[in-house]
């Protein structure tokens, strides 16, 4: 059985509303940024390599788990998960990015599950 925070960050299924996708966000860049002071502040050979493999880690981490909140966001919007596409290309991003952050989701059931508000 596996916890409600695994399934929402790791379970490509169902939808996010926007609150808790740019919460996760928000914290996903607060622990970066605290990693990375962390890391800056001890200094040695050994000790700078395991903060290097585990920030590559937790980078890899983090990455996978707001490709998935970003397919659970389009969900909610009703949009298939393949819109997060456009996420990599340049300059184009900007699109999906504010949509995402800043389009309701829809009301009720859609085709991707129940509506997450409720």
């Amino acid at each position: 059985m596996t916890t409600p925070i695994l399934k929402t960050l790791f379970n490509p299924e169902g939808r996010v509303n926007r609150k808790k996708y740019i919460s996760w966000l928000a914290l996903f860049t607060i622990f970066q940024l605290s990693f990375l002071i962390i890391e800056s502040l001890f200094s040695g050979e050994i000790i700078e390599s395991f903060f290097a493999i585990l920030y590559v880690v937790s980078l890899f981490l983090i990455f996978y788990a707001s490709i998935i909140l970003a397919v659970k966001r389009s969900h909610d919007i009703n949009k298939s998960g393949f819109f997060i596409i456009l996420m990599f290309i340049p300059i184009i991003n900007i699109y999906p990015t504010i949509v995402l952050m800043c389009q309701k989701g829809t009301s009720g059931q859609n085709d991707y599950g129940e509506d997450p508000l409720l």
